[in-house]
């Protein structure tokens, strides 16, 4: 019995190192080698209109995370219905960010995902946005614009 409770606390201490070299400290090694942009801080989201302007009032606001070239932020929307908040995931690559995201607290769960590109200045990021919308059951892609540092 004692054999096989030394296998299970060995099995669950290699499991949590294992976890904290990938998610922790190769990305930390991987971006000192890179050196790699930083794109953290406070952000806030335009829908572009078909003539390729911005819309006059934000429509998110964006908290973004950065670790290596992992990336996550916490994005928030004024809606009708009050406000909902989206989680983040993803990369940033050679000037390129990719998110996938996710609203849990919705009915059914909606998710969908972002392609990014960021400016010379790193002050903007501008790509699609890419869901489901259920209402109109279909896939709808939007072209987005975000800005750093803007204050509302």
């Amino acid at each position: 019995m004692d054999t096989f409770l030394i296998g299970v606390a060995s099995s669950i201490v290699a499991g949590f190192i294992i976890y904290m070299l990938r998610n922790w400290i190769f990305p930390l090694i991987n971006n000192k080698l890179r050196i790699a942009d930083d794109i953290s801080g406070d952000w806030v989201g335009y829908i572009l209109k078909e003539d390729g302007t911005k819309e006059e009032k934000p429509r998110l606001r964006f908290h973004i995370n950065q670790f290596g070239t992992k990336v996550s932020a916490k994005g928030e929307i004024e809606a009708k219905i009050g406000v909902r908040t989206f989680k983040y995931y993803g990369k940033f690559i050679s000037g390129q960010v990719l998110f996938d995201w996710d609203e849990k607290k919705a009915q059914n769960s909606n998710i969908g995902s972002l392609v990014l590109r960021v400016s010379g200045d790193m002050h903007q990021l501008k790509g699609k946005s890419t869901y489901f919308h259920k209402d109109k059951n279909e896939v709808i892609s939007e072209d987005v614009i975000f800005e750093k540092n803007k204050v509302i």
